[in-house]
């Protein structure tokens, strides 16, 4: 993974996160699916051409670009990166502080909520 700081001004005050690659890439597809998922507002923008290339990042040719290029609201722009590159740039937690925890709760949804509130209910007790 390659990471360069845009220096447009015009770019760094966007609010999304920017994703380009070519329409039949299953990296591409793999970071969409997970910005879906996790709620990430972001633009896909498909790259067919080395035109699109050149007026959409900014590089001369598709064949000397590492796809798919995420470009976060900072305007970083990460080339081919994983998952886990990308969840960290955007500051998520992806290694657990602890060893050992009491309890895992996944959701924000009223199951994850009845289960937080009973877990700390019975911690008090």
């Amino acid at each position: 993974m390659t990471q360069l700081k845009n220096s447009d001004p015009s770019q760094v005050n966007q609010k999304k996160v920017r994703l380009y690659g070519q329409p039949d890439s299953a990296q591409a597809y793999e970071i969409r699916d997970f910005l879906n998922r996790t709620v990430v507002e972001f633009d896909w923008i498909a790259l067919t051409g080395d035109d699109d290339c050149n007026r959409k990042l900014g590089l001369p040719s598709l064949s000397n670009v590492r796809l798919p290029v995420v470009e976060l609201p900072d305007g970083t722009q990460l080339f081919a990166p994983t998952i886990r590159e990308i969840a960290q740039h955007l500051g998520w937690v992806t290694q657990p502080k602890f060893k050992e925890y009491d309890v895992s709760i996944y959701g924000a949804g009223p199951a994850g909520l009845s289960a937080a509130v009973y877990r700390l209910c019975c911690r008090w007790r």
